[in-house]
């Protein structure tokens, strides 16, 4: 998340895009005011400001060809509501929902070729229930359970051809089962 913060507040220090301004909402976002990022737009200490105010409203950021990047919607400064992001073919990248500047409910990823990659939801920025993700060839790479950002309950990993690599439980704040395995040497059953 950190990092996403510093790339966001890079490229909007360095836009060098011709185009500012408010544009047309689409039908989702009918009621958002949407803006282009430039150099009015600055963070600080997790607060986006635009022309020194609090920003409320959805910061549009393209690729060189124009087409749409980012879509980060904001009030009061902090992100609220869906926020998404596209890969440069058009795919669609993530999608990611805030309230008051933390994740909150559904979030979900793609791989570039349009393969599910992670679905998982969050209450206060913290992970809870289901968090499913897979390999970019659509094999199911985890299943996980939290509750309050924690694991609980029944963890499992699989490799990218299927084969279980990890399954152990949480209870109690405590581990139990196998993690993940490597043998030093083979085992050889004797005759």
């Amino acid at each position: 998340m950190i990092k996403f913060y510093f790339l966001f507040l890079l490229v909007g220090l360095i836009s060098c895009s011709s185009e500012e301004g408010e544009v047309k909402a689409d039908e989702t976002s009918a009621s958002v005011k949407e803006f282009y990022l430039d150099n009015t737009f600055v963070q600080d200490y997790g607060v986006f400001y635009h022309n020194e105010e609090p920003f409320t409203g959805a910061v549009l950021d393209t690729f060189e060809n124009g087409e749409l990047e980012l879509r980060i919607v904001y009030l009061d400064g902090q992100e609220n509501g869906l926020s998404q992001k596209w890969y440069a073919n058009g795919q669609i990248c993530w999608e990611n929902n805030y309230l008051k500047g933390k994740k909150e409910g559904n979030q979900q990823s793609w791989w570039s070729n349009g393969q599910i990659k992670y679905e998982g939801s969050s209450h206060l920025d913290l992970k809870e229930g289901e968090q499913l993700s897979w390999h970019q060839n659509g094999v199911m790479a985890e299943a996980k359970y939290y509750t309050d950002g924690r694991e609980d309950g029944n963890q499992k990993s699989w490799n990218s051809e299927g084969k279980l690599i990890s399954n152990y439980t949480f209870k109690n704040g405590k581990r139990y089962g196998i993690v993940g395995r490597q043998d030093c040497y083979s085992v050889i059953e004797a005759e």
